[in-house]
């Protein structure tokens, strides 16, 4: 059960579902909408859009729900539990191809920058070397996400042949622990859990993120396809106010205070940890790549053409802060 995180301003919750099916006083199809988030740097410019009011302003309240993994969100948007969900790309790129549900990028979340996500071993242990994975388990924090994609990829590039059974989903959490116990030869993890993970003793052996896979699409913010079609102007207002937390995080004191109110990181942690590049539109082109690995390793039945996943731009017509925010 994912956990609800009590917020500010806009972030207020609002358990009744009345409350939540509610038109907006300022013309919104609804006046609540349950998001769900990863307590990764992706998350935070949703926090800061929730913390200086960016969503109040556009008439909108954010229930919070913190997910385990990206899967989650995709699972929980198929059933009806979350109308906006953050996730790596591959889960629900998947899904849409096989029909499973029909889903929207309603927008870009991150773009991988060197060592924001590292596949590590234990220090002083017995990987040292990539080929030295062969026939080892690899932690991932989702089965088929984008880690075990891009980890795929790379090391078939190194000759290694490293089938799907070899990576096993746990969170990330628990991989340091199951690296010293030698549970787990590797696992690939994210910030900031990353560097934590270090302090902890693990050491990096590759960046997955690197040469093919350089500033690649990480992860994305989701809705179905009935639900964005049925709320056009809600996912407008949500998309208005992200966009302005994304643009705070061009400060990077401002995105290290929001780590470390948001995500619980050490303020230490907060200011070695790698960021990555927040884009500022979900480009179909740039979000191709994804489709592409997917379609290359056998994992959608096509190719998916990403111009029609993705809404189209925004249109922007803000909402200004209201005072106390």
């Amino acid at each position: 059960m994912a956990a609800v995180l009590p917020t500010s301003g806009c972030g207020l919750l609002r358990g009744a579902s009345a409350d939540r099916d509610a038109p907006s006083p300022t013309g919104l199809e609804k006046s609540t909408i349950r998001v769900g988030r990863l307590a990764l740097v992706d998350a935070l410019p949703l926090h800061q859009a929730i913390d200086n009011g960016y969503f109040k302003a556009e008439g909108l309240t954010i229930e919070l729900s913190t997910m385990a993994k990206g899967s989650d969100s995709v699972d929980r948007l198929i059933a009806g539990e979350l109308e906006i969900g953050l996730t790596s790309y591959p889960q629900p790129l998947i899904a849409h191809a096989k029909g499973i549900a029909k889903l929207k990028v309603v927008a870009d979340a991150v773009e991988t920058t060197p060592d924001l996500i590292v596949a590590v071993v234990q220090a002083g242990g017995p990987v040292t070397d990539p080929h030295q994975l062969v026939g080892k388990k690899i932690a991932v924090s989702s089965k088929r996400g984008i880690s075990e994609l891009v980890m795929i990829d790379q090391l078939t590039q190194l000759g290694i042949t490293m089938p799907h059974e070899n990576f096993i989903s746990m969170p990330i959490g628990d991989m340091p622990a199951a690296l010293k116990r030698g549970d787990i030869a590797a696992a690939v993890i994210a910030q900031p859990p990353l560097e934590e993970a270090k302090q902890q003793g693990a050491v990096k052996l590759l960046d997955p993120f690197t040469g093919p896979t350089a500033a690649f699409p990480w992860s994305g913010w989701f809705a179905t396809e009935k639900f964005a079609s049925e709320n056009p102007k809600t996912v407008e207002a949500f998309r208005r106010a992200l966009a302005r937390g994304v643009a705070d995080m061009a400060d990077r004191n401002v995105l290290e205070q929001s780590a470390v109110k948001n995500l619980g990181v050490k303020d230490g942690i907060a200011k070695l940890m790698t960021v990555p590049n927040f884009p500022t539109t979900a480009d179909p082109v740039r979000l191709q790549r994804v489709a592409d690995l997917l379609a290359k390793y056998g994992e959608t039945p096509a190719r998916l053409d990403m111009h029609a996943m993705v809404l189209p731009p925004l249109t922007w017509t803000s909402s200004p802060v209201p005072a106390g925010n």
